[in-house]
């Protein structure tokens, strides 16, 4: 099928969104190293970025999509030491933004492992967690996820993260159970999909 670009209106968000449809999936996010994706709260929320650098739709938009019907999600990552990855979940939602656009993913399957929900060696949750930027920080604990790692992500409040696809250099990593750690990641990617 390929790519097509599908400008919406959507509820909330000024103007037209433009929709990057891949093979029916809507590209959500695209991050390729070393670009970096350290921007406020606004951008974050109405979105930045054109791919193949770096890319991300805005979780406004996000949230009116995913709240009109269910959607799935999809994670492709290149890793640095040339494995790819895929994780897939049969639900995703996230909660509005004054709830800080709290992620909600279920129904893991994949090549790889359950990134949101478990990360054997730290015992972390992505999963349920609200958003966080440097100027709307949400996920609590003493540690400032955002001032060590960067990049606006669903950080969780006491070890911050397995995985952040928005962080910069060496920081952007993905949880691999080959290697049993956070790998540095080459090139990641966030897709949506509805279910019905």
């Amino acid at each position: 099928m390929g790519t097509v670009t599908v400008p919406v209106t959507l509820p909330n968000i000024q103007g037209t969104t433009n929709l990057i449809n891949i093979d029916t999936w809507t590209l959500i996010q695209q991050h390729t190293n070393p670009y970096h994706m350290n921007y406020p709260w606004l951008n974050y929320r109405n979105g930045f970025g054109s791919p193949p650098s770096f890319y991300w739709l805005g979780l406004e938009a996000v949230y009116q999509l995913v709240s009109a019907r269910p959607h799935m999600l999809k994670l492709e990552v290149l890793l640095n030491n040339g494995l790819f990855l895929m994780d897939q979940y049969s639900t995703f939602s996230l909660k509005n933004e004054t709830e800080k656009y709290a992620i909600h993913v279920s129904g893991w399957m994949g090549s790889n492992a359950d990134v949101f929900n478990y990360s054997p060696k730290l015992g972390m949750c992505h999963n349920n967690q609200k958003f966080s930027t440097y100027d709307n920080y949400n996920s609590g604990g003493s540690t400032n996820c955002y001032n060590t790692y960067g990049g606006g992500w669903w950080y969780y409040a006491t070890y911050c993260q397995s995985s952040n696809l928005n962080a910069y250099n060496s920081y952007f990593v993905y949880y691999s159970k080959v290697n049993d750690s956070s790998v540095q990641v080459k090139i990641s990617k966030m897709y949506i999909k509805a279910t019905i």
